[in-house]
């Protein structure tokens, strides 16, 4: 039996509390990113690169998809991925999500929100709060 939690309940070890406000503070940055004319490949490498600055997760960094297109699939163009072009166009919805896992923490955190693309840049569709620990306003 470890002390670290290994499910919903538990109270979330200090590494676990630290990947996962890392995460989150990644995915509210997307919604400035997101632009006509985006590649996936690119918004896939920012992602890597953020990700890669926690400590824990310097070593693995973005270890999935950054996210996907959103429509009568679950998963469909435009991809946002580090091998497969997608480039962003008005209309699309994507689901855009970083994500951090490591051994250490016996934890991984992914948090996927969705984005319409217009011609201005990215409406957020998903906007709830991204908190590990609920706190009394969620």
């Amino acid at each position: 039996m470890t002390d670290q939690p290994e499910f919903v309940g538990q109270t979330p070890t200090d590494l676990q509390q630290s990947i996962y406000a890392h995460i989150a503070a990644i995915q509210r940055e997307v919604a400035g990113l997101l632009k006509l004319g985006l590649k996936g490949t690119d918004l896939w490498r920012f992602l890597d690169g953020r990700i890669r600055e926690h400590p824990a997760l310097a070593q693995s960094g973005l270890i999935h998809h950054a996210g996907h297109g959103v429509g009568l699939r679950a998963h469909e163009a435009p991809d946002l991925n580090r091998d497969r072009e997608g480039i962003l166009e008005p209309g699309n919805i994507v689901s855009v999500e970083p994500g951090g896992y490591t051994d250490a923490a016996r934890f991984g955190a992914r948090i996927e929100n969705m984005y319409l693309i217009t011609e201005t840049g990215a409406e957020t569709l998903s906007d709830y709060a991204m908190n590990l620990v609920p706190t009394a306003s969620d």
